[in-house]
Protein backbone atom coordinates (compact mmCIF):
# COMPACT_ATOMS: atom_id res chain seq x y z
CA UNK A 1 0.00 0.00 0.00
CA UNK A 2 1.33 3.42 -0.92
CA UNK A 3 0.65 6.05 1.73
CA UNK A 4 1.29 9.47 0.19
CA UNK A 5 3.42 11.84 2.25
CA UNK A 6 0.76 14.51 2.02
CA UNK A 7 -2.95 13.87 2.03
CA UNK A 8 -5.02 16.51 0.26
CA UNK A 9 -8.04 17.57 2.31
CA UNK A 10 -10.76 19.91 1.10
CA UNK A 11 -12.83 22.14 3.38
CA UNK A 12 -16.49 22.22 2.44
CA UNK A 13 -19.10 24.36 4.22
CA UNK A 14 -22.45 22.69 4.93
CA UNK A 15 -24.70 22.93 1.87
CA UNK A 16 -21.84 23.73 -0.55
CA UNK A 17 -19.72 21.71 -2.93
CA UNK A 18 -16.45 23.48 -2.06
CA UNK A 19 -14.90 26.53 -0.43
CA UNK A 20 -13.62 28.95 -3.08
CA UNK A 21 -10.90 31.47 -2.23
CA UNK A 22 -10.98 35.14 -3.35
CA UNK A 23 -8.79 34.29 -6.35
CA UNK A 24 -11.24 31.57 -7.52
CA UNK A 25 -9.34 28.50 -6.33
CA UNK A 26 -10.66 25.68 -4.17
CA UNK A 27 -9.40 25.94 -0.58
CA UNK A 28 -7.45 22.82 0.45
CA UNK A 29 -4.76 21.79 2.89
CA UNK A 30 -2.27 18.95 3.22
CA UNK A 31 -2.17 17.04 6.47
CA UNK A 32 1.48 16.03 6.20
CA UNK A 33 0.83 12.79 8.10
CA UNK A 34 2.87 9.73 7.22
CA UNK A 35 2.89 6.32 8.75
CA UNK A 36 -0.69 6.15 9.99
CA UNK A 37 -0.85 2.57 8.73
CA UNK A 38 1.76 1.59 11.36
CA UNK A 39 -0.95 1.91 14.00
CA UNK A 40 -3.71 0.03 12.17
CA UNK A 41 -5.47 -1.99 14.91
CA UNK A 42 -5.53 -5.78 14.74
CA UNK A 43 -8.58 -7.20 12.88
CA UNK A 44 -9.45 -3.92 11.13
CA UNK A 45 -11.54 -4.73 8.03
CA UNK A 46 -9.62 -4.51 4.74
CA UNK A 47 -11.55 -4.80 1.46
CA UNK A 48 -9.82 -6.04 -1.68
CA UNK A 49 -11.34 -4.83 -4.95
CA UNK A 50 -10.47 -5.63 -8.54
CA UNK A 51 -11.88 -2.56 -10.24
CA UNK A 52 -15.47 -2.36 -9.01
CA UNK A 53 -15.66 -6.05 -8.02
CA UNK A 54 -15.25 -6.96 -4.35
CA UNK A 55 -12.80 -9.87 -4.28
CA UNK A 56 -12.84 -10.31 -0.53
CA UNK A 57 -13.11 -8.78 2.89
CA UNK A 58 -10.17 -9.52 5.14
CA UNK A 59 -8.95 -8.46 8.56
CA UNK A 60 -5.57 -6.89 9.29
CA UNK A 61 -3.12 -9.08 11.14
CA UNK A 62 -0.06 -6.85 11.02
CA UNK A 63 1.44 -4.01 8.99
CA UNK A 64 5.06 -3.93 7.86
CA UNK A 65 6.64 -0.68 6.76
CA UNK A 66 8.81 -1.42 3.71
CA UNK A 67 9.80 2.15 2.83
CA UNK A 68 8.95 5.69 3.92
CA UNK A 69 5.57 5.65 2.22
CA UNK A 70 5.07 1.95 1.41
CA UNK A 71 3.45 -0.65 3.65
CA UNK A 72 2.63 -4.34 3.42
CA UNK A 73 -0.67 -5.21 5.07
CA UNK A 74 -0.87 -8.85 6.12
CA UNK A 75 -4.54 -9.75 6.39
CA UNK A 76 -6.52 -12.94 7.02
CA UNK A 77 -10.08 -14.04 6.42
CA UNK A 78 -12.69 -13.72 9.15
CA UNK A 79 -12.17 -17.38 10.00
CA UNK A 80 -8.41 -16.78 10.19
CA UNK A 81 -9.05 -14.24 12.95
CA UNK A 82 -10.67 -17.03 15.00
CA UNK A 83 -7.83 -19.49 14.48
CA UNK A 84 -5.50 -18.40 17.27
CA UNK A 85 -8.16 -17.68 19.90
CA UNK A 86 -9.28 -20.13 22.55
CA UNK A 87 -12.90 -21.16 22.94
CA UNK A 88 -13.93 -22.89 26.15
CA UNK A 89 -16.60 -24.96 24.42
CA UNK A 90 -19.73 -25.74 26.34
CA UNK A 91 -22.82 -27.81 26.79
CA UNK A 92 -25.73 -26.63 24.65
CA UNK A 93 -29.33 -27.39 25.56
CA UNK A 94 -31.47 -25.99 22.77
CA UNK A 95 -29.83 -22.65 21.96
CA UNK A 96 -30.27 -21.57 18.35
CA UNK A 97 -27.57 -21.80 15.69
CA UNK A 98 -27.44 -17.99 15.54
CA UNK A 99 -26.85 -17.76 19.33
CA UNK A 100 -24.11 -20.42 19.37
CA UNK A 101 -22.37 -19.02 16.28
CA UNK A 102 -22.52 -15.54 17.83
CA UNK A 103 -20.99 -16.85 21.07
CA UNK A 104 -18.16 -18.53 19.14
CA UNK A 105 -17.50 -15.47 16.94
CA UNK A 106 -17.76 -13.18 19.98
CA UNK A 107 -18.66 -10.05 17.99
CA UNK A 108 -15.34 -9.94 16.14
CA UNK A 109 -16.97 -9.59 12.73
CA UNK A 110 -20.51 -9.37 11.35
CA UNK A 111 -22.36 -12.43 10.11
CA UNK A 112 -25.85 -13.36 8.98
CA UNK A 113 -27.76 -16.65 8.80
CA UNK A 114 -30.34 -17.89 6.35
CA UNK A 115 -33.69 -18.09 8.13
CA UNK A 116 -33.81 -21.90 7.93
CA UNK A 117 -30.36 -22.08 9.56
CA UNK A 118 -30.76 -19.39 12.24
CA UNK A 119 -33.39 -21.27 14.23
CA UNK A 120 -31.74 -24.71 14.34
CA UNK A 121 -31.63 -25.83 17.96
CA UNK A 122 -28.24 -27.02 19.19
CA UNK A 123 -27.98 -29.88 21.68
CA UNK A 124 -24.67 -31.34 22.75
CA UNK A 125 -21.16 -30.55 23.74
CA UNK A 126 -18.35 -28.56 22.14
CA UNK A 127 -14.86 -29.36 23.48
CA UNK A 128 -12.25 -26.78 24.43
CA UNK A 129 -10.36 -25.67 21.32
CA UNK A 130 -9.89 -22.68 19.07
CA UNK A 131 -12.86 -20.58 18.02
CA UNK A 132 -12.22 -21.75 14.47
CA UNK A 133 -12.38 -25.43 15.41
CA UNK A 134 -15.55 -24.85 17.45
CA UNK A 135 -17.20 -23.14 14.48
CA UNK A 136 -16.07 -25.98 12.23
CA UNK A 137 -17.65 -28.56 14.55
CA UNK A 138 -20.88 -26.55 14.70
CA UNK A 139 -21.09 -26.28 10.91
CA UNK A 140 -20.34 -29.97 10.43
CA UNK A 141 -22.88 -31.09 13.03
CA UNK A 142 -25.66 -29.00 11.45
CA UNK A 143 -24.77 -29.58 7.79
CA UNK A 144 -24.38 -25.84 7.29
CA UNK A 145 -21.89 -24.14 5.00
CA UNK A 146 -20.15 -20.82 5.26
CA UNK A 147 -20.27 -18.42 2.33
CA UNK A 148 -19.98 -14.67 1.81
CA UNK A 149 -22.67 -12.08 1.17
CA UNK A 150 -22.36 -9.13 -1.22
CA UNK A 151 -20.45 -7.07 1.40
CA UNK A 152 -17.88 -9.82 1.98
CA UNK A 153 -19.37 -10.73 5.38
CA UNK A 154 -19.92 -14.30 6.58
CA UNK A 155 -23.25 -15.87 5.61
CA UNK A 156 -24.33 -19.26 7.02
CA UNK A 157 -26.64 -21.34 4.82
CA UNK A 158 -27.46 -24.86 3.78
CA UNK A 159 -25.76 -26.17 0.62
CA UNK A 160 -27.80 -25.87 -2.55
CA UNK A 161 -29.29 -29.30 -3.21
CA UNK A 162 -31.22 -28.29 -6.32
CA UNK A 163 -28.31 -27.45 -8.61
CA UNK A 164 -26.23 -30.33 -9.92
CA UNK A 165 -22.75 -29.92 -11.34
CA UNK A 166 -21.04 -32.20 -13.80
CA UNK A 167 -17.37 -32.74 -13.03
CA UNK A 168 -15.48 -34.40 -15.89
CA UNK A 169 -13.51 -37.56 -15.02
CA UNK A 170 -10.32 -35.75 -16.07
CA UNK A 171 -10.73 -33.40 -13.10
CA UNK A 172 -11.15 -36.13 -10.48
CA UNK A 173 -7.95 -37.53 -8.98
CA UNK A 174 -7.03 -40.08 -6.35
CA UNK A 175 -3.86 -39.75 -4.28
CA UNK A 176 -2.75 -36.57 -5.99
CA UNK A 177 0.71 -35.11 -5.56
CA UNK A 178 2.50 -31.90 -6.35
CA UNK A 179 6.01 -31.62 -7.79
CA UNK A 180 7.98 -28.61 -6.62
CA UNK A 181 10.37 -27.30 -9.20
CA UNK A 182 13.89 -26.28 -8.19
CA UNK A 183 13.77 -22.54 -7.52
CA UNK A 184 15.73 -20.30 -9.85
CA UNK A 185 18.83 -18.92 -8.19
CA UNK A 186 20.25 -16.69 -10.92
Amino acid sequence: VYNASYVQVGFVPVGSESLITSDGLEFQCYSGETGFLDTLPYATPVWYFNGETLMGKFYSQRVLRTAKTYFDIIAVSAIGVLDGQDHLGGLYTGQTFREVAGEIIAGQFPFTCAEDVAGIQIFGWLPIGTRRSSLHLLLFACGVMLSKDGNGDIYFRFPDTETYKHIPKGRIFLEGSIDYMTPVTQ
